[in-house]
Formats: structure tokens, sequence, C-alpha cells
């Protein structure tokens, strides 16, 4: 909208002509959204703002909303697989826009395929 000194607000004109480029399809729309966060999440640890898979997704998930269900976007990215991760980013970076590109800390871990977790087995069994 645009407000005009003392006039009424009106639609903005350009807004039409904007060059946004919106989502072709729901998983680009999903990508958009949450990958962007997991790269960020991962540069927090990059970068030694916090110690601990843990504290960013604790703090994704009381901070911002993150899916509780999901485990944080650290967990979410474990659960999907690093890989993929990278893979999708990468792809939305020569698409749209540079700001997608993973971070050297989550291409790292996909090239020695690591997780942010250890993989949770059966229980062992114990004798009895």
């Amino acid at each position: 909208y645009l407000y005009p000194p003392n006039d009424r607000e009106r639609s903005n004109p350009e807004l039409n002509q904007s060059k946004v480029r919106l989502p072709s399809n729901p998983g680009d729309l999903r990508d958009r959204l949450t990958l962007v966060m997991v790269n960020e999440a991962a540069r927090v640890l990059e970068n030694g703002i916090v110690e601990t898979p843990d504290d960013v997704d604790f703090g994704m998930i009381m901070g911002t909303g993150w899916a509780p269900f999901r485990g944080g976007p650290l967990k979410f990215a474990d659960t999907l697989g690093i890989g993929t991760i990278v893979s999708r980013l990468k792809s939305l970076a020569v698409r749209l826009s540079l700001h997608f590109e993973p971070c050297q800390f989550l291409q790292a871990m996909s090239d020695k395929g690591q997780r942010f977790y250890p993989e949770s087995g059966p229980e062992p069994k114990t004798s009895s």
C-alpha cells in the first residue's frame, strides 16, 4: 500500500511489476522456507556461537516455533540426510539466489557422510 500525506491509502501499482519469482511447486516453497533455516543453524555451530546441535535445536523450537516433533532444524537435517540438504540448497542457489548456497560446515559434513546426532539404533540386549 501507499500512504500519501492527507489522502487515503491505496494499492501500490508497482507491486504487480515485481520481479519476485514465486516457487513453481510446493516442494520448492518448503525448501526455501526450511532449508535456509537449516543452513543458518549449521552456520551457528560452524561459528562457535553455540556448542552443540541440541542448543541450536532447542533455541529454534522455543524461539521460532520450529515443530517440536521434528526435533529442530539439525535433527530434521539428519532425518532428511545432510547430503540431500546440501543438494537441495545447491539447486536453490543455482536457480534462485546465492544466499541458498550451503555453508562450508554442511558441505564438509555431507562430503564425510557425517550427522549432527549419533544414529539411534535398537537398545542393546542384556543377558539375565
